[in-house]
């Protein structure tokens, strides 16, 4: 039996492990931190009031084709809660909620360009930022890595506070 040793316990590192595992892999996991997941994960913040606390990537879209796989993989898929739309809250106007759908979806192009979530042209730029991120070679992933994605946003030259506001 081949050993794997894997250093890390986030995501990417737990993805590892199990596709190793089931081609019949000894794989040993190694982790720096008291729980695993990564930035995959919430907690609860003891020294505020035990509120939930979101570490990072917690938008669970019904897109993430690969996250879906391996949560059915795990047996998991019903912890979590698959979205396919992104409502927004304006001035606490709870019965007037814009919505953009399937964001990086063509098919829904025109209708979240319309939606009302914010003016065209800006809902436009912000529709252009998802190609311009998928755009960004594997050679800058690690920049990628160590900002969210409204800082990246932020850097780009097309970006105004509204599309900013977006994300």
């Amino acid at each position: 039996m081949h050993k794997v040793t894997i250093v890390g316990a986030g995501i990417a590192g737990l993805t590892a492990a199990l596709r190793l595992l089931e081609r019949g892999y000894h794989v040993t996991l190694y982790e720096q931190d008291n729980f695993i997941g990564g930035m995959l994960r919430s907690h609860k913040e003891h020294d505020h009031g035990d509120y939930p606390r979101e570490h990072s990537y917690h938008m669970l879209c019904n897109w993430y084709y690969n996250f879906w796989s391996v949560a059915e993989d795990l047996g998991i898929e019903d912890n979590f809660t698959p979205r396919e739309a992104f409502k927004f809250l304006y001035d606490g106007d709870l019965d007037n909620m814009p919505e953009m759908v399937n964001p990086g979806g063509i098919q829904d192009f025109y209708r979240n360009l319309t939606g009302g979530a914010a003016p065209p042209a800006e809902l436009f730029l912000f529709m252009y930022s998802m190609v311009d991120l998928l755009s960004i070679p594997d050679s800058e992933d690690d920049k990628l890595d160590r900002m969210s994605f409204n800082g990246w946003l932020r850097g780009r030259p097309y970006c105004t506070d509204v599309v900013a506001e977006a994300s």
